[in-house]
């Protein structure tokens, strides 16, 4: 098998934890998973095919997948006015993503309506469906880093 595979390989095998970092008011979602938990080396992280556009989207979505019922817990801690303005007036078209220097973390970049095409994918099937009520009675929205001061942030992004 080439590198490239074996790297992709890698991931999909070893289902790191996905950390979700926090959720912007236009609907852009960070979140990060650690290389060692992917079981990649600093001499993957450099190989060519991280940095290409099938390897960011294929990863970021197959992590989101992955791990579907973490992210869909966003969807229903949100009232429906922020709902419509951060899933529905924006469409997601491809992942960001970032390797830290000491290449252990990567960190993905996406739009939350992801989500909810996914959840709505899911709901379809007749086999697999998902629950979308978050299973912690103490879940809350605000831990992604939704808050007043946030809403009214004009400050540029990282």
């Amino acid at each position: 098998m080439k590198k490239e595979g074996k790297i992709i390989a890698a991931i999909a095998s070893s289902s790191p934890k996905v950390f979700i970092d926090s959720v912007k008011m236009n609907g852009d979602l960070l979140f990060h998973v650690m290389t060692k938990d992917c079981l990649l080396t600093k001499e993957d992280c450099s190989h060519r095919i991280i940095k290409t556009k099938f390897f960011v989207n294929f990863i970021g979505e197959f992590l989101v997948r992955s791990h579907i019922r973490e992210f869909s817990r966003i969807l229903t801690g949100l009232d429906s006015s922020l709902y419509e303005k951060m899933v529905c007036e924006y469409r997601h078209a491809d992942f960001g993503m970032i390797v830290d220097n000491e290449c252990s973390v990567l960190s993905f970049m996406m739009h939350i309506s992801l989500v909810q095409e996914i959840v709505i994918e899911e709901f379809s099937r007749d086999d697999d469906m998902i629950a979308l009520a978050p299973d912690d009675p103490g879940f809350d929205i605000n831990a992604y880093g939704l808050s007043d001061k946030e809403n009214n942030s004009t400050s540029s992004e990282e």
